[in-house]
């Protein structure tokens, strides 16, 4: 739908001024509001035989409004005093307050400020002569957070945030404070959601007559079990294949929530045909509208089986629902969380939170074990949507007694078994092994981003037994599911490298949110060198991730078809991962500016970094121009880049080798480049 969006800037003008919006549709399918493929001719305009009038307009060039850097430093010194001046009034003892509320750096509401973990960062290294016991480390670090009225919006950003590291790193800032992104219109229609939606839904009957032919379902689902989709761990592959041949002997006494589970795999299955570059198999429309009819036919059988009351297969319909939101959503993913928040009380509601061997009632030997799968595979989805959007996770909160699912394979029991056989041994990888190892590390990691929101911060104690705990599960992760180079396991199944990646993955993101917060500051001081070293090599290696990951999913690489890169998760944590390396390099750039003389491993260490950094600014430029989500990533990643190259410049050497051009205040000292250079600056001091 067609709605037109404003903004507001505090610091520019008073006035409302429009966002320009990008027409993606055709002029004609514009005004008659139907959905355009976007091709020339479009095959709308084709059936309506109206080629000639098939156009698209040329987009108006995006406008700024005008802030000379002058007004930008007089306003930032303003909000420094302030600052300045409400902690002397709060005295030597007395906690430092939250100055004014920082930007929210998500949503680019319109709010400005210096949130407290500004000021302790940016502080000179003789305030930083407390860090000489864990207790005080302790005190140095401010409560975790951010909220922010907006004008549209109002956001709590939590600490596991990406977003929530750009309080570490006032140059990069500065990028958010150029304007509103443009708004791309997807669609000329919205498009229908499970929670809010006043339509009432079609039939049964409609929507059994929306499905293609059998051999197109075929081909579909098919596609769908040989990949790596997170919700294929919840479903008992033997089980819904005698379901699946039982639906089409007699579709119309199948379940409707079966059906919507049915639809939702074939979304996720054609969405990864398409990410592949595969034909659509379905040829009754182009390709992203069949996938997004699939998903609307999904949510409507979800709607029509009243979910309220969950029963059979309605947790595993919502899961595979989930996961197309996430894969077709915005990079916000609200809409993803505020569902899981549903999908999650539906399964306590099912009892779900509670083992099948530890409660009454008729659960049989096979439900129970699904059971078990379902819990572990919610649990997981939840904790880590929720680390992914910044906010608590739900699940964690709940207390449950379910065990692990066992070591099998699907082909070791089935509905009509009276007993479970044993575990198969954790070196042995079955049907269950991915779900069970990753289970084990978010348990861990579940601790690690439930400190990292606490609004008490942990001791730096806390933290080294948490990281004891990290180095207890990577011990146990079994070779088979350890990773190894991409290009070496030519031989291997693309689901399996898939899941190596992600058990590694996980590992690394656990350690990078564990140690993000010691990362600046004094870093003589022993346990904190430990930190950088382990939170710097974790995220060397998740930027390292990130270019096999990219090199392996191009057309015609082993992950082609399965569209783990880019994804608004990996998204998440390789910026996470780039803005901890960017601290790192930034802090070693201002000691060199001070004088201060690195050793040749702190020197090979900048070199490694600033490569890193380089290597995954060039793959976010690349990605961006196939996929716009991504473009939030690229500028971010533009603008350190931009960053160190003018820290090269204030050391008085030439820019670096890839030679970026530097605006006109992009050059000068090092002021210029960081906030304790600006607050230093402001208070006279050299």
């Amino acid at each position: 739908m067609d709605t037109p969006s404003t903004s507001t800037s505090q610091e520019s003008a008073p006035a409302h001024s429009k966002r320009n919006r990008v027409q993606l549709s055709c002029t004609p399918c514009r005004h008659a509001k139907l959905k355009c493929d976007r091709a020339q001719p479009c095959s709308q305009c084709q059936k309506k035989d109206r080629v000639g009038s098939c156009s698209y307009p040329t987009p108006l060039p995006r406008k700024k409004a005008a802030m000379t850097m002058h007004k930008r430093l007089k306003h930032l010194e303003s909000l420094v005093k302030d600052v300045m001046n409400s902690q002397q009034l709060a005295g030597p003892d007395t906690p430092p307050r939250d100055g004014p509320e920082p930007e929210n750096l998500v949503a680019r509401a319109e709010a400005r400020g210096i949130s407290a973990e500004d000021q302790r960062l940016n502080t000179t290294d003789s305030s930083l002569s407390g860090l000489d016991k864990p207790s005080n480390i302790q005190q140095t670090l401010p409560p975790s957070g951010q909220v922010v009225v907006g004008g549209k919006e109002t956001q709590y950003v939590g600490a596991t945030h990406w977003a929530a590291i750009l309080d570490d790193i006032g140059e990069v800032k500065e990028y958010f404070d150029q304007g509103e992104d443009d708004d791309i219109e997807e669609e000329t229609g919205a498009e229908p959601s499970l929670l809010f939606n006043p339509d009432a839904p079609p039939t049964k009957a409609k929507l059994l007559a929306a499905l293609p032919s059998r051999r197109v379902v075929d081909k579909t689902v098919q596609g769908y079990f040989h990949g790596a989709n997170p919700s294929l761990h919840i479903l008992h592959a033997p089980t819904f294949q005698k379901e699946y041949l039982k639906f089409w002997a007699n579709p119309h006494e199948t379940p409707i929530c079966w059906l919507g589970l049915l639809y939702g795999i074939m979304c996720l299955s054609l969405f990864s045909s398409y990410a592949a570059g595969e034909e659509n198999p379905d040829e009754r429309a182009s390709q992203m509208q069949t996938i997004r009819t699939y998903r609307r036919n999904c949510i409507q059988c979800i709607r029509l089986s009243d979910y309220t009351k969950p029963g059979k297969y309605t947790i595993e319909a919502m899961l595979a629902h989930l996961e197309g939101e996430f894969v077709l959503g915005d990079a916000d993913q609200v809409n993803c969380y505020v569902l899981l928040g549903v999908a999650v009380r539906l399964a306590l509601r099912m009892g779900l939170h509670r083992d099948a061997d530890r409660v009454g009632g008729q659960i049989t030997p096979f439900q129970g074990e699904m059971r078990r799968r379902l819990w572990a595979t919610l649990r997981q989805i939840d904790l880590l949507a929720s680390f992914h959007i910044g906010l608590p996770s739900m699940v964690e909160s709940v207390e449950s007694d379910v065990q692990l699912p066992r070591n099998l394979n699907d082909s070791d029991f089935d509905e009509d078994c009276t007993e479970l056989p044993p575990s198969r041994p954790d070196s042995e990888v079955t049907s269950a092994s991915y779900v069970r190892f990753k289970n084990k590390i978010c348990q861990v990691f579940g601790k690690i981003a439930a400190h990292a929101n606490s609004l008490s911060p942990p001791s730096y104690d806390e933290i080294m037994e948490l990281d004891a705990q990290l180095d207890v599960v990577q011990a146990t992760v079994p070779p088979s599911f350890r990773f190894q180079p991409i290009e070496s396991c030519i031989a291997d199944p693309a689901k399996l490298i898939i899941q190596r990646l992600n058990v590694a993955h996980l590992l690394c993101k656990s350690r990078c949110v564990l140690h993000r917060k010691y990362l600046v500051g004094n870093q003589d001081h022993p346990e904190r060198e430990y930190s950088v070293k382990v939170g710097i090599d974790a995220a060397m290696q998740l930027l390292d991730f990130q270019k096999q990951t990219y090199k392996a999913t191009q057309p015609g690489q082993v992950l082609a078809r399965d569209r783990c890169f880019p994804s608004s998760l990996t998204m998440h944590d390789f910026l996470l991962a780039a803005m901890i390396v960017y601290v790192r390099t930034m802090k070693i750039l201002e000691e060199e500016i001070k004088g201060k003389h690195q050793n040749t491993s702190c020197q090979k260490q900048k070199v490694e970094m600033i490569s890193a950094l380089k290597m995954s600014s060039d793959v976010w430029q690349i990605t961006q121009l196939k996929y716009p989500e991504v473009k939030r990533a690229a500028d971010v990643l533009a603008v350190m880049m931009r960053k160190l190259d003018a820290a090269y410049v204030a050391l008085g050497k030439s820019q670096m080798s890839w030679g970026m051009n530097l605006g006109a205040n992009d050059t000068g000292s090092m002021a210029s480049l960081s906030l304790e250079g600006m607050i230093s600056s402001i208070q006279g001091r050299p």
